[in-house]
């Protein structure tokens, strides 16, 4: 859903109860395939900051106009961001206000008055790139002028689209955001003949006018997902192939806002859409799925988690560092929506979002989406104030290993640290191997027993106890648990499932006997060695023997990238 208010955005768009909402998201299909790798988008967008401000008399910096789009795009050269790649810069709600008596799509003559085009050229000019917006139903989200694509066979609707695609594409657009707002007779899975028709009216387009396929990116998954199959974001019911054979980057969940936790029930704060992509491994996977060698044949296809607030007040520093950290390790475009001009850009904000080691994942040519590490040699566990630290990974064209340890809780000051919280990881649990054979997965039926003791993890933990349980039922359940290294047990007093853990002590107790599960785990010690690097600190962190543990800060991230090496006269961490 959106929202945008009706007077000056000159602060954050979204103060809560101080907004109308309008309903929609920001999304749209494209069928296009660069011959090669294209890595994902970045740059600037007008909505999250500006919204759909009209009154340029009372507010001419902030309303949506020419002078907007041109003195950002000065600003963003001067500040050094397109020489960093963020080059498309695009107009969203607020553009296109009328149909003319030919039917063709009219930008306001006053906000501006030298039309869209002008526009394109002078950011051409600049070495930047144009990227509009619109929407496949009868209005957009705002109510304004849509391409209200007809998902049947409708001849007067299709010539209407294909002359609005023609239309968009001779305007020198790069760049196509389409929404789902308003289909036409509620049908939402009317979406799934809607956006690739659209598609194929831009590709046709494109090929008529001599131009590139713009850079299509599609709300179709949302939309689908949330009204037809009641929230679930999984095939068959969403079909996520066929949309990423028709779009180059999709939205998958709502539209972000400034905020770390968002407190009025629309989840659309950062750390809203980071759990979104937690509980949602699927989407992941399905998009690694079908990543191939760069080449003639490969498919350019993103998740997308909307736009980067880096820079906006409502975050604090280690928030933005934790929302460039994740949308890098999920190979996301990254598209600002922020004051830039006359020096609003703050000199940390500057230096994350130009952070060229941070950028170097983004633009990785292997272009593999970050996936959270459930080995149990990585932690995952609750934090305090309804956070969690977690560990994600994905592996680099070169071999090396990046890697995100998240803390996402936080006591609500904004950053202010309350206590920190050891993160930790194995080499091999991240897929950090070095050239070594993945070892073979060990029975799970061999138990070493001993009298009397039993291994507890440090600190103590338990998976689960029964008092009732027989030494058959336990060893079951520790068998069929991935996640038990062992288990004590007393006759007729049952016992505890152990976890694994990277420290272990031994208890000795008359009469409680331990089985620990032969190979549980795999063997953390034995794994290779490694060197980490610190990405926002730019910083080497040592050399390290298959295991690194570090303080990670509420609402915080440590991204760091590993690295094998020789292990002939190190020393190690």
């Amino acid at each position: 859903f959106r929202s945008y208010t009706s007077s000056s955005v000159s602060s954050s768009m979204m103060k809560f109860g101080q907004v109308v909402w309008c309903l929609g998201a920001m999304f749209a299909p494209m069928q296009a395939y660069p011959a090669e790798f294209a890595p994902p988008v970045r740059g600037w967008m007008s909505w999250e900051r500006f919204t759909v401000e009209e009154d340029c008399t009372r507010f001419p910096d902030t309303c949506i106009s020419e002078r907007l789009i041109l003195t950002m795009a000065d600003a963003m050269k001067e500040e050094g961001l397109v020489d960093s790649g963020y080059t498309m810069i695009k107009l969203d709600e607020g553009v296109f206000m009328t149909r003319d008596e030919h039917g063709n799509l009219q930008a306001d003559p006053q906000r501006f008055p030298r039309g869209i085009k002008y526009i394109a050229d002078q950011l051409r000019s600049k070495g930047m790139k144009l990227g509009l917006y619109s929407d496949v139903g009868t209005a957009t989200c705002c109510g304004l002028p849509a391409l209200n694509i007809s998902a049947v066979d409708d001849e007067w609707a299709d010539a209407q689209l294909q002359r609005d695609a023609e239309m968009f594409v001779s305007l020198g657009m790069d760049y196509i955001m389409v929404d789902g707002c308003n289909p036409k007779g509620n049908d939402y899975k009317g979406m799934n003949v809607t956006y690739p028709k659209l598609g194929r009216a831009l590709t046709a387009a494109a090929k008529k006018l001599g131009r590139p396929m713009p850079w299509y990116s599609c709300s179709w998954s949302d939309y689908v997902a949330d009204m037809v199959c009641g929230g679930a974001r999984k095939e068959p019911c969403l079909p996520l192939h066929y949309i990423a054979e028709n779009c180059h980057s999709a939205r998958m969940y709502s539209d972000i806002a400034d905020t770390w936790d968002d407190s009025s029930g629309g989840n659309h704060g950062v750390k809203n859409i980071i759990n979104f992509w937690t509980q949602n491994p699927q989407l992941a996977a399905f998009r690694n799925s079908f990543l191939r060698p760069s080449g003639p044949s490969r498919q350019v296809f993103y998740n997308d988690p909307d736009e980067l607030m880096v820079g906006n007040p409502g975050l604090s520093q280690s928030e933005w560092e934790v929302q460039m950290g994740m949308w890098v390790m999920w190979a996301a475009p990254l598209i600002m929506s922020t004051e830039i001009r006359n020096g609003s850009l703050s000199k940390e904000a500057k230096a994350i979002l130009l952070n060229k080691e941070v950028l170097s994942l983004a633009d990785d040519t292997l272009g593999l989406q970050a996936t959270q590490c459930k080995s149990p040699w990585c932690s995952n566990a609750p934090v305090l104030y309804g956070g969690r630290i977690t560990v994600w990974n994905k592996t680099l064209a070169d071999g090396s290993v990046a890697v995100a340890l998240l803390n996402t809780g936080n006591f609500g000051g904004k950053g202010n640290p309350f206590g920190d919280f050891n993160t930790t990881f194995t080499a091999q649990a991240v897929g950090l191997n070095c050239g070594r054979p993945v070892p073979p997965a060990p029975s799970p039926t061999t138990y070493q027993h001993t009298k009397n003791a039993f291994q507890e993890a440090v600190p103590p933990s338990n998976i689960k106890c029964d008092a009732n349980a027989s030494l058959e039922q336990m060893t079951a359940r520790c068998s069929a648990d991935d996640k038990c290294a062992s288990f004590s047990f007393s006759a007729g007093a049952g016992g505890c499932l152990k976890p694994c853990s990277l420290d272990t002590k031994w208890v000795n107790s008359t009469g409680i006997d331990g089985y620990i599960k032969a190979g549980a785990c795999g063997s953390p010690l034995e794994g290779p060695s490694f060197r980490a690097r610190d990405l926002f600190k730019h910083k080497d962190l040592g050399t390290f023997k298959s295991v690194f543990w570090q303080e990670v800060d509420e609402s915080s991230i440590v991204l760091l990238r590993l690295t094998c090496l020789e292990t002939s006269g190190v020393t190690f961490v």
